[in-house]
């Protein structure tokens, strides 16, 4: 018997049968916390991988003492048909208010992690708990499927089969049920993964729900993740769309810097949109993704219903800024260092330590960032290519007011050139943002026929990710 889902580029499958003889290249044992075999699957799991795998177990106690519920560790598979076992401790069922759902979860959690970290791209889950520690096995499912769904949902895996291996009838047709009811809601909030051959370029996209289109832009040094809590939201009721960038994450990265000029940013957002369906979308856009966006919004109004606009200056704005206010100039200085040859051995060194102080600092000291955020930031990072690619935008901008502010000065002004704003506008800007400064958001009437400024004080740069809640708010607000 077998039933499954797809969630994003991997599956969920469900299977009744013997997980020892499961041809996948990782299987879950639910273990004890001495690790040294049991009843049950546990038990199962042992004898049939043989000694090896006790010796391993034991290597590992010895190292790190006996393994918490929760927590997760991976030895070889021994004579099993798979090649890794990941043991976890599932909790003992206490009546339900010992955090025991959260510890359920997180047997499930860190045993993905653990198998994407390895690169493993197929893993196989028994029923954790359900046996002698007493978990209803009702609630088990529950909480391993939207686990497993949230985890692949995030699309920063190597995983691409998910198998939940049930030993009876009775726990297959309770996964079957719970897995259908996922399937009947349609995960209207589940984030998936795609990609879009447009521009000359290979574009990965995060998407979620259905209607008519929001597309989502970051910026330098974030991904399509920074946008996850509105895909979530805004999921509800529209396509809500966040691509990473050319030159980012998962998306092509052009080795020619020309490749990143705004005539090339402004079409991949163009030609996105029609490869989805649309010929008219709202567009949100943060930092880069914001220049990209203003300068969108000046050429190709036809294509947009509504702009959005968090912490990235009209590049007349920013230009007038530059040539006038030194304090702006200082606080841009680092846009030197991002263009600079030395800049990519600086920003990695050490595992990236310098580029997340210089970025990520207070909002990973204050927590807005977790431990997963910074994780999820390193593997995006690490893509061959990815952090050129991001320095790559500042490398083809120009940036004369910061590199001879004499002779920029003497030039004729940007507002000269470009075209005024005609689509409705919406501006949100963290007030402590310390590389673009308040006078960014100062006088922009006059480039824009109908602008809508919010102003949040206390809000950095990053604010998409201190106030997420509050994003949504004032972009519902705008756009209904």
């Amino acid at each position: 018997m077998a039933a499954e889902i797809t969630v994003g580029s991997a599956r969920i499958l469900l299977v009744q049968g013997d997980i020892t003889g499961e041809k996948v290249q990782a299987i879950v044992n639910a273990a004890n916390s001495g690790l040294m075999g049991g009843g049950g699957v546990d038990g199962a799991i042992h004898r049939a991988g043989g000694a090896i795998i006790k010796e391993e177990c034991r290597a590992i106690v010895s190292r790190i003492g006996r393994l918490p519920a929760g927590k997760a560790v991976i030895t070889g598979g021994g004579n099993l048909a798979a090649k890794y076992v990941i043991h976890t401790v599932g909790p003992v069922w206490r009546g339900g208010d010992r955090g025991e759902a959260e510890t359920l979860a997180g047997c499930y959690r860190e045993s993905l992690k653990l198998a994407g970290s390895g690169l493993i791209k197929s893993i196989a889950f028994p029923a954790i708990s359900t046996g002698v520690y007493g978990y209803p096995p009702e609630q088990s499912a529950k909480i391993a499927v939207n686990t497993v769904i949230e985890f692949l949902s995030s699309g920063d895996t190597s995983i691409e089969l998910v198998e939940f291996v049930l030993y009876d009838a009775h726990s297959f047709n309770i996964y079957q049920r719970e897995l259908k009811r996922e399937k009947a809601n349609g995960r209207r909030k589940m984030i998936e993964h795609a990609y879009a051959e447009v521009n000359g370029v290979k574009l990965h996209y995060a998407y979620c729900g259905k209607g008519p289109l929001i597309m989502f832009l970051h910026g330098f040094p974030e991904y399509w993740d920074m946008w996850k809590e509105q895909l979530k939201e805004f999921g509800k009721d529209y396509l809500a769309v966040a691509p990473d960038m050319r030159g980012y994450n998962l998306s092509s990265k052009p080795q020619d810097v020309s490749q990143y000029k705004q005539r090339y940013l402004m079409e991949d957002i163009r030609l996105l949109a029609e490869h989805l369906g649309y010929k008219k979308f709202i567009l949100a856009a943060h930092d880069w993704g914001g220049a990209v966006a203003w300068t969108f919004a000046m050429f190709y109004p036809q294509f947009l219903e509504q702009l959005i606009i968090v912490n990235a200056p009209h590049p007349v704005a920013f230009e007038r800024e530059l040539r006038n206010n030194a304090e702006q100039r200082k606080a841009s200085s680092y846009m030197l260092l991002f263009r600079s040859k030395e800049a990519e051995k600086r920003l990695s060194d050490n595992n990236y330590v310098y580029l997340l102080k210089i970025a990520f600092g207070e909002i990973i000291k204050n927590g807005v960032l977790t431990d997963d955020d910074v994780k999820g930031y390193i593997r995006a990072w690490s893509q061959p290519g990815a952090l050129t690619g991001g320095l790559n935008y500042y490398r083809a901008a120009n940036v004369e007011a910061l590199e001879n502010h004499a002779e920029a000065i003497k030039k004729p002004a940007l507002s000269d050139a470009l075209p005024r704003i005609t689509v409705p506008t919406l501006v949100i800007w963290g007030e402590k943002d310390t590389a673009l400064l308040t006078g960014c958001v100062e006088g922009l009437e006059d480039y824009i026929a109908d602008c809508t400024i919010r102003r949040v004080p206390d809000a950095s740069h990053w604010i998409v990710r201190e106030k997420p809640e509050l994003i949504n708010q004032l972009i519902r607000g705008f756009i209904k």
